[in-house]
Parts: structure tokens; sequence; C-alpha cells
């Protein structure tokens, strides 16, 4: 598998609390924190051909070969650990460099952003 282009982004946002609370002990807001809002881009990925001629993908969809191949890889965006993606299979732009290669633009889904790192 080989990542063709790569535009994914942490969009985040900064979560004030209002510090309007009845109880007397409670005066004042919390802290404010960075929060992630999404994440924006794709990765644009190609499936090579070794990785389509693997013993463990005979009799297997395009879509599972490339879901099976993202699960091998851990990626994160400034420390967001992308969990799950949406795959959306992709023309190659070129036909003539195409000779039986697949593109996929996947999309992050969920992600886990207790590592922020900005």
């Amino acid at each position: 598998m080989k990542i063709i282009k790569n535009t994914l982004e942490v969009i985040t946002s900064v979560w004030e609390d209002p510090g309007d609370y009845p109880n007397a002990l409670a005066r004042g807001p919390l802290p404010s924190h960075l929060c992630v809002e999404d994440i924006s881009g794709y990765l644009l990925l190609q499936i090579e051909k070794q990785d389509q001629e693997n013993e463990d993908f005979e009799d297997c969809k395009p879509d599972e070969i490339m879901q099976s191949l993202m699960e091998d890889h851990t990626i994160s965006v400034d420390g967001v650990v992308i969990t799950s993606w949406q795959f959306c299979p992709k023309e190659h732009p070129n036909s003539n460099d195409a000779a039986g290669l697949d593109l996929w633009k996947i999309i992050p889904y969920k992600w886990d952003s207790d590592t922020l790192e900005l």
C-alpha cells in the first residue's frame, strides 16, 4: 500500500466554561481547553500488486483488502489516532499507469483524541 496524497488536518475549537453556577463554592469558570472538532481531508492510497497477490487476500473483494490493510496501520494526525475510515474507490488519474492498480480515497470517520498534541 502506498500513500499518494495526504490532506489530513485536525480542526480544533476551544471549550470555554460559562462559569454560571448557583453554588457559592463553584464560583468562576473552569479552565478552557482545546477540543478536536473534526478531522478534515483524506488519504489517497494505492493498493500495489504485491498486496493484491498476497495469499491472505485470495477470494477477497477490493474493499475487504483495503479494510484489512488499514487495520495493520495506525495513522495519526497531531497525536489524534484515527480509528475508523470510510473507503471510496477512485479512478486512476492516468489510465496508462492504472494497469491493475486500485486507488482508494479514505476519509476519517472516528478518532481518539485523548493524546491531542497541539
